[in-house]
């Protein structure tokens, strides 16, 4: 499957160094150091917004058909006007969701 990247979202080191500076004009003598306590808590909220990114693309990527697997696939499938057959595999299903675009009368059956 193609990579999904849709948003810029920065590294944890970018996203630190862009807290940190915000942080500088906030207080202009503030120096960071190793181990300092808002170091630490900027530390702590920048891995608290890098893992909501991930978790709200693993979301998103769960309502588009090309990634979405199990009881999310069949709820996109469901956009299509397609249910699973019984014992359908993922792989399978996808395909026929996908083939009724195509063959929209037969709900992907040929």
């Amino acid at each position: 499957m193609p990579d999904f990247d849709v948003f810029d979202m920065p590294t944890f080191e970018q996203a630190l160094t862009t807290n940190l500076e915000l942080l500088k004009t906030l207080d202009l003598t503030y120096i960071p150091i190793e181990g300092d306590e808002r170091l630490l808590l900027l530390e702590a909220f920048n891995y608290r917004e890098v893992d909501k990114y991930h978790k709200f693309v693993a979301q998103l990527k769960s309502l588009l058909l090309l990634y979405a697997k199990s009881d999310a696939l069949d709820i996109v499938a469901v956009d299509y006007g397609v249910s699973r057959l019984s014992g359908e595999s993922d792989e399978a299903f996808r395909q026929r969701v996908a083939d009724s675009v195509f063959w929209p009368f037969n709900g992907g059956l040929y």
